[in-house]
Order: C-alpha cells, then sequence, then structure tokens
C-alpha cells in the first residue's frame, strides 16, 4: 500500500482586535502506510497588511487557503517533509535493530508447572 499524506491546520494565532489579522499557523501532517503512521508539527509566522486588497478576513478563511499560505511559506519543504515522514515509516516497518531471548521463543509456565 501507498504512503498517503494528510496536511491540515491545527490553530491559527489572531489580532484580538476588529481587524483579527492572523499572525501564525500552527500546522500538521501525516504520513500513513497500514498500520504505521508518523506525524509532524510546525508553526510558520506569518505578518498580514489589512488594506491590501489580497487581506482575507479571519471569519472568511478556509483550510485549503491557509494550508496555500503554509505550503508557499519559505521555510516549509512539503517534498522534504513528506519525505522524512516516508523514511520514518519505511525504518519503523523494517527496524535495524530487534530485541529480544532467544531462549523466550518457548513459552513458559506461569503457574510453577
Amino acid at each position: 500500500m501507498a504512503i498517503t499524506y494528510t496536511w491540515g491546520i491545527q490553530e491559527l494565532e489572531y489580532s484580538n482586535d476588529e481587524i483579527n489579522g492572523v499572525s501564525a499557523v500552527h500546522w500538521y501532517c501525516r504520513a500513513e502506510e497500514d498500520e504505521h503512521y508518523k506525524d509532524v508539527y510546525g508553526q510558520i509566522d506569518l505578518s498580514y497588511d489589512s488594506s491590501s486588497e489580497n487581506f482575507i478576513s479571519y471569519e472568511d478563511l478556509t483550510e485549503l487557503t491557509v494550508l496555500d499560505w503554509v505550503f508557499n511559506h519559505p521555510s516549509i519543504d512539503r517534498v522534504l517533509t513528506e519525505s522524512i515522514l516516508a523514511d520514518q515509516i519505511s525504518a519503523e516497518k523494517t527496524p535495524q535493530t530487534l530485541t529480544g531471548k532467544p531462549w523466550s521463543l518457548t513459552p513458559q509456565a506461569t503457574n510453577g508447572e
């Protein structure tokens, strides 16, 4: 099965005034394959100009719009983020180190028998 990636917005920080301009976005990405999953969380800081024709009021924001901000932010590399998560899942599925005891392969009696 292929790895699926889910990007989302955890929450927004915005000004407590009549403008309600967004100043920070807390985002996450989850990678899943079968029963394996890995998450990464991050934050981007923003500045806004409420007089700009591109300004979107807090009430009119959608998750897709905010995710677009995340994907286009200079600190975010979507391909690299997903690649790191894929590597973590791969490492979990085929670990380089195992643990155990060879003499524990046969069940042991626990009631004194």
